[in-house]
């Protein structure tokens, strides 16, 4: 089986220059992003095989602002690529990603990224279990000011959870 598919968004920033220090460089006063995404997936027919691949480009233009305005575009670039297999038997559902992917733990808040790696995912009526092993992906933003530049960083993340339902309500 084979899906394909694209879909863009736009966003509008606006800002006042209201500091009153013409010296101070400021914010864009009118800036348009755009984000262009295709995307791919290939899925067996027992559908326990799936390949996915997506590809991103994105276009800023500034209209006018301190810097006299500017326009940016990223040239298309793999956002995500993964191979995912599903193992079932009759407790539980495992399943492997394996490649580029999203992924997160808990909420996302203190893991949540698009990352060069592998994850499991076992799922039953009372447990549910996840782990990922992950390589940041090279050009990121990042958190910490003492993170190296441009380039291939050496940021790895490990993380697991573990959750269990002790009593069903409904």
């Amino acid at each position: 089986l084979f899906d394909y598919g694209c879909n863009t968004s736009a966003g509008y920033t606006a800002s006042d220059d209201n500091d009153r220090n013409g010296l101070a460089l400021d914010d864009p006063e009118h800036t348009w992003d755009h984000d262009f995404v295709v995307y791919g997936v290939f899925v067996s027919v027992d559908r326990k095989t799936k390949y996915y691949a997506r590809s991103k480009t994105a276009y800023s233009n500034q209209t006018k602002g301190a810097r006299g305005g500017w326009t940016d575009i990223e040239q298309p670039k793999i956002d995500m690529m993964y191979y995912e297999r599903v193992f079932e038997d009759e407790r539980r559902k495992n399943t492997l990603t394996v490649g580029r992917q999203f992924n997160k733990v808990g909420r996302g808040i203190a893991y949540g990224l698009t990352a060069d790696g592998i994850s499991w995912r076992s799922k039953g009526k009372k447990l549910d279990f996840s782990a990922l092993f992950m390589r940041q992906n090279p050009g990121d933003n990042n958190l910490d000011d003492l993170a190296p530049g441009p380039g291939r960083t050496k940021r790895w993340f490990a993380g697991a959870e573990y959750k269990h339902n002790f009593k069903r309500w409904i």
